[in-house]
């Protein structure tokens, strides 16, 4: 069975984006990981019509044991502000990192650069982009 560990969306204003995700399968007496990898194809006015997201890649890369419990501790280690910066911008980056637990999330979205008290996002987010060969986030 595989469950979603963690989810990062990298959606920027002009370009493609994309989306990572953590998953975690477990069998009966194994347990691995792989990293989902989706390609977003930038919103047209077509495409915002229409239900859904539009992919234009979709991937499955191993992750070995090892590099998702490193990610994994970055989680337990993580401690941050609970309220953000205020941010309003119109052109560039929107960032969303989704932790989950069973019935249990955690739902971060910041604009441009990681508000103060939240590095930790930067960590955990950088620890996926170089899973992925994707460059990291500026801290």
């Amino acid at each position: 069975m595989k469950r979603q560990v963690l989810q990062l969306s990298i959606v920027p204003s002009f370009e493609d984006g994309f989306v990572l995700t953590l998953l975690e399968k477990r069998g009966r007496e194994s347990l691995s990981y792989l990293l989902s990898h989706k390609e977003l194809k930038r919103p047209t006015s077509a495409t915002l019509e229409s239900v859904g997201q539009e992919f234009s890649l979709s991937e499955e890369i191993s992750v070995t044991n090892e590099e998702a419990e490193n990610i994994l501790q970055l989680l337990t280690r993580a401690s941050m502000s609970l309220s953000p910066e205020y941010a309003l911008g119109v052109d560039g980056v929107v960032y969303e990192l989704v932790v989950s637990g069973g019935l249990n999330e955690g739902h971060y979205t910041w604009w441009g650069k990681v508000p103060k008290g939240w590095q930790a996002l930067t960590q955990i987010s950088n620890a996926l982009l170089r899973l992925a060969g994707k460059p990291e986030i500026p801290q």
